[in-house]
């Protein structure tokens, strides 16, 4: 299976078709993902592309285990149309799938750290 959120998502409401909303959920949620991260980066000193990787890990490990929840809720899934992935995406990917979300979510800190500092945002000298 590919390593697919916005699909896997799509699928979450109707188990015969992928719907735009998991595209629109995954969008919305990793724009608040990247205000959280560049409140972050305001706060805590340091070299905001280093804090956007760390970030991105943290991110991962913590969103990472509710896939194994994604069963209780998932159409797609409850019918069979969209594999299980389990935690970290390990049931259905492997310990491939556990690196891919790590490093799609590391991609994902360095870019918002990124624009924020083209934005105009600075490195934080103290709280």
């Amino acid at each position: 299976p590919a390593i697919d959120a916005h699909g896997i998502l799509g699928f979450m409401q109707r188990a015969d078709r992928a719907t735009p909303l998991g595209y629109i959920m995954h969008w919305v949620l990793g724009g608040a993902f990247a205000v959280g991260y560049a409140w972050i980066f305001q706060i805590v000193p340091g070299n905001p592309l280093v804090l956007g990787s760390v970030l991105g890990i943290v991110h991962w490990l913590a969103v990472g285990w509710m896939f194994a929840l994604a069963p209780l809720a998932h159409a797609g899934m409850k019918a069979g149309s969209v594999p299980i992935t389990g935690a970290y995406m390990l049931t259905s990917l492997g310990g491939v799938g556990f690196i891919a979300g790590m490093v799609g979510h590391i991609v994902f800190g360095l870019a918002v750290a990124l624009t924020y500092l083209l934005l105009g945002g600075t490195w934080a000298v103290g709280v």
